[in-house]
């Protein structure tokens, strides 16, 4: 059973999304979209990625006022019958399970590389689970407060390091715009996957907010303003390293940050803070999934959900383990992505037809 304090204002719940998004996928996203563009139009590719995701977000939305007071787990065998819905709910717990893995190995890997050479991965990751799991027993209000506490301070950092980045920013390596037509930029909508998933969570989430009609409003602000990150952090990074070499490098947004430094003040260079933020962004993500994954669990079995998140928390660090390379890792964030896309598009659709034609939707109690 859901809490009475388990509520989530419409603020809350922007930001909620908002900081489920902003995670690992930004800081490879300059390379993959301009890998397939091959033109300084990448930019443009993310634009029209998230306005269509936007619009998929806002049918979501409408499937989940259907039954305010659910969540998907809850709600979706009583559309499309009881077994083949649980065979869904598994899928999508699944996927948050794979997703959270995901964000512990990409954080590992990134510390590794650029904070702490020398230190085993276990050694990052078990602490980083752990802090997850005391977060998460609390339930969904620890978390969306502590969303809140990052939430301005990572803003504020990511505009400062963004302009100081303009000591290296060259207008011509993002010209001319469409040089080439509309068919690269195009084709570079499909790569932006992963870093535009995040809204796929409201299905889950959706159930704790206060005022479930103002939904819509939640999940537009929620996306705008890690697409404005997106967005900036690609013109930046094509801008400084240009089309080629954006793409090769691993983490093309650190290599931005590593490439200027300002002498005689209290940060001279700005890769190191600027990471530190990115890691807790990545934690904000790492610890939705563990949450919304148990969740599941524990509303599909009737069960309280504690011992779910202890459950899950050495399991995933199994699978944080498994890519064996950097290319095994990122072709897992490639599935992920379109996994995720999918239930952001095409679930989301289906099931609000299958509902509308059946007439499913909450009855309130009398």
């Amino acid at each position: 059973m859901m809490k009475q304090k388990d509520r989530i204002t419409t603020t809350q719940m922007a930001i909620y999304v908002s900081t489920h998004m902003t995670a690992l996928g930004i800081l490879t996203l300059p390379r993959v979209v301009t890998a397939t563009t091959q033109t300084p139009d990448g930019w443009i590719s993310v634009l029209l990625s998230g306005l269509v995701i936007n619009l998929f977000a806002i049918v979501l939305v409408k499937l989940c006022q259907r039954f305010p007071q659910e969540s998907f787990y809850q709600y979706n065998p009583k559309i499309i019958g009881k077994w083949f819905g649980i065979l869904l709910s598994f899928s999508l717990i699944t996927y948050f399970i794979l997703l959270g893995s995901f964000e512990i190995r990409g954080m590992a890997e990134v510390t590794h590389l650029y904070l702490l050479p020398r230190t085993p991965f276990m050694a990052t990751i078990i602490p980083f689970i752990c802090l997850g799991v005391y977060l998460t027993v609390g339930g969904i209000n620890p978390l969306v407060r502590l969303f809140e506490v990052l939430f301005t301070p990572s803003i504020l950092i990511f505009i400062i390091v963004i302009l100081l980045s303009l000591k290296t920013f060259e207008p011509n390596n993002i010209r001319p715009v469409l040089g080439q037509g509309i068919l690269p930029v195009i084709k570079g909508m499909q790569p932006t996957a992963l870093a535009l998933t995040g809204p796929e969570t409201m299905l889950v989430v959706f159930s704790f907010m206060k005022e479930p009609q103002k939904g819509i409003k939640a999940i537009t602000l929620g996306i705008a303003t890690p697409l404005f990150f997106y967005i900036m952090t690609t013109i930046f990074t094509l801008g400084s390293l240009g089309v080629a070499g954006v793409q090769t490098k691993t983490w093309p947004v650190l290599s931005l940050f590593r490439q200027f430094e300002y002498t005689g003040i209290i940060f001279e260079r700005f890769e190191t803070f600027m990471l530190a933020i990115w890691i807790l962004q990545i934690f904000t993500t790492f610890v939705t999934c563990l949450y919304v994954s148990a969740l599941g669990f524990s509303q599909i079995f009737k069960k309280e959900i504690k011992p779910f998140i202890f459950g899950l928390a050495p399991f995933m660090y199994v699978i944080s383990l498994s890519p064996k390379n950097i290319n095994d890792f990122f072709h897992l964030g490639d599935f992920l992505g379109y996994v995720g896309i999918a239930f952001i598009i095409v679930v989301p659709s289906i099931m609000i037809i299958i509902a509308m034609l059946r007439g499913k939707k909450h009855v309130p109690a009398s």
